[in-house]
């Protein structure tokens, strides 16, 4: 099982995001022609946690989305993020539970600084984890991203912040929202390189 790099300082990130964009635009078969990878601004980490596929605006309070009152009901109903509070990316599979860390069976579904004092029906307390998670353990969201809130938080483009929380944190500064202030290496600290496509 594969656990995230983790402990990686902002230099690093950015000395790797420079060598992947080299080698994508150096192979013969790519998708693009031209492309960057760098990390992301506030902005687009947001909007990308969220994960809503048609989103219309870089600004998240812009966007108005589509999401399913509860889970497993296919009604869907529009929401404009201008005027709710959502927390967490299973927003739109789920609205009832956009600001709860846990289902409806009080199972965690990220890996937190959670209570071991809270048991889900499977036996497991808190989240199941003492340090990172394997990638891919919890849901991914609408737009195929594992793990935006908790496991580890993510780098943005501003040097010592980080967004989403992570294994260390508690759940309330886990969410879509949150920012860590962090220096140099940080084992609560990881990168998600973005892809922008510069030439078609």
């Amino acid at each position: 099982l594969k656990h995230p790099a983790l402990d990686i300082p902002y230099e690093g990130a950015k000395a790797y995001c420079e060598w992947l964009t080299v080698q994508y635009n150096a192979q013969e078969k790519r998708r693009y022609k031209k492309v960057i990878f760098r990390l992301p601004t506030m902005a687009e980490w947001k909007v990308a946690a969220l994960g809503y596929k048609d989103f219309q605006s870089w600004t998240f309070e812009e966007n108005t989305v589509l999401a399913h009152e509860q889970q497993n009901k296919k009604e869907t109903r529009s929401y404009k993020m201008s005027e709710q509070e959502v927390s967490y990316p299973w927003a739109l599979w789920d609205w009832q539970r956009r600001n709860s860390i846990t289902n409806k069976h009080t199972c965690y579904l990220a890996n937190v600084g959670a209570p071991e004092e809270i048991t889900c029906p499977a036996g497991i307390k808190g989240d199941g984890w003492t340090l990172t998670s394997p990638v891919g353990t919890y849901f991914a969201n609408g737009m195929g991203l594992f793990d935006v809130v908790g496991n580890l938080a993510e780098m943005i483009d501003e040097e010592g912040k980080a967004m989403g929380g992570s294994w260390r944190q508690p759940p309330e500064e886990c969410t879509i929202h949150s920012v860590l202030d962090y220096e140099g290496s940080d084992t609560r600290v990881g990168a998600r390189p973005f892809m922008e496509v510069i030439e078609q």
